[in-house]
């Protein structure tokens, strides 16, 4: 497993790195819960802004 080996953080600042390099703002969605991810984009400098709710839809098995 890749947990807990710091990849997706080295990943993230890699990424979060460039976009700043252009002059942009990185920013993330996580979802609520995911209190894994949530430690490691905090750790990274990333803040809370807002809530967002997202749907997720999903047709049904015997439709596809």
């Amino acid at each position: 497993s890749s947990r807990g080996r710091g990849l997706a953080a080295t990943l993230t600042r890699h990424v979060a790195t460039e976009i700043l390099e252009r002059g942009e703002t990185p920013f993330l969605h996580v979802r609520v819960g995911n209190e894994s991810a949530h430690r490691v984009y905090q750790r990274l400098g990333f803040t809370d802004r807002r809530i967002v709710e997202f749907a997720y839809l999903e047709t049904p098995p015997d439709r596809a």
